[in-house]
């Protein structure tokens, strides 16, 4: 029999606090492994994960919504498969059902991650809690603080709390619940990196046409200013921010794949140019949404897609180097 209410205390908290390191979901499985006592940082994460390695593809919407992890779905389960654990991923069904879901976890003591949802606009939320029989959930979000999206006060643990949580955003994207299993067999470093560095490849080879579309799509002029910036934004904190991270984490598998290391450090110094242009690229529109008028220069705008175009070709040799591995 559940409880009324239960609450796994003490979960990593997932915000907007660290500027450089903004992944909504890198963050929620940080918050998960920290919990399960798996020691990871968000830096190799960022490299583990596949993260740092994406685009946005063009068959889908672009907005701000775009850099949704829903969006390269198969890098949730490569996730937790490199940090050594099982998952399953429910799509939202009916409410007892996702209810038990959640509440079987919990009362297990493993968090629940969703996806689109239940905060409205998060990209990934982390589940530490219930409450009325599993009518309102507690938990964290970087929305949770933004009170047009998310007006309820929080709980006395300093999780949000979610009531109605099965309907609203949830209900209109169709999201979805992580059940995390039991742990797998561990995957050697070797084995976690040459993985890794294969999902790395796939994704730059399907990212190219994507980081084209982006380019055109921010020079294009339109009727919604503030909505291209907002796109503009999301993508610097959740899709080319994380590209910094690739330098370091190469150079770190250099000594788990001596033979290759020559190769790794040419792949390396692609990605500290990328690092460079990453960080002339939020010089141009602000994170934080200031100075809306900049938008609207078609100068600023070209220069900024220029730099995408250089990150798109840099990737495309860093791809011919990393299949040779």
């Amino acid at each position: 029999m559940h409880m009324k209410k239960n609450v796994i205390p003490g979960l990593r908290k997932v915000d907007w606090s660290d500027e450089a390191r903004q992944n909504e979901f890198l963050n929620c499985v940080l918050s998960a492994m920290g919990h399960l006592g798996k020691n990871v940082s968000y830096d190799d994460l960022a490299g583990i994960s596949g993260c740092a390695f994406r685009a946005c593809s063009p068959e889908q919407e672009m907005g701000p919504g775009a850099y949704h992890i829903m969006n390269d779905i198969s890098l949730i389960g490569h996730t937790f498969k490199m940090l050594g654990y099982d998952v399953n991923l429910h799509d939202r069904s009916d409410y007892a059902t996702d209810r038990k879901l959640i509440i079987d976890s919990i009362d297990r003591g493993i968090p629940i991650l969703t996806f689109d949802g239940v905060v409205s606009c998060s990209e990934t939320c982390i589940i530490s809690g219930y409450d009325d029989d599993g009518a309102v959930l507690l938990g964290y979000s970087p929305f949770m603080y933004i009170k047009d999206d998310h007006p309820e006060p929080a709980d006395s643990t300093g999780y949000f709390r979610k009531t109605n949580w099965h309907d609203g955003f949830f209900k209109e994207v169709n999201g979805k619940i992580l059940v995390i299993g039991k742990p797998t067999t561990s995957l050697s470093k070797e084995e976690i990196i040459k993985e890794s560095l294969r999902t790395a490849v796939k994704l730059i080879r399907a990212g190219y046409a994507g980081h084209t579309y982006f380019a055109e799509l921010v020079q294009e002029d339109t009727d919604n200013w503030f909505f291209l910036q907002l796109m503009i934004v999301c993508m610097d904190c959740n899709v080319f921010q994380d590209k910094v991270y690739v330098a370091p984490y190469l150079r770190e598998a250099k000594a788990i794949l001596k033979a290759k290391a020559d190769t790794l450090e040419k792949c390396a110094k692609l990605y500290d140019q990328i690092s460079a242009l990453r960080r002339e690229m939020s010089g141009y529109f602000p994170d934080d949404l200031s100075m809306p008028e900049r938008i609207k220069d078609k100068e600023l705008r070209r220069q900024y897609a220029q730099r995408v175009y250089k990150i798109r070709d840099l990737e495309k040799i860093a791809a011919d180097f990393l299949e040779k591995i």
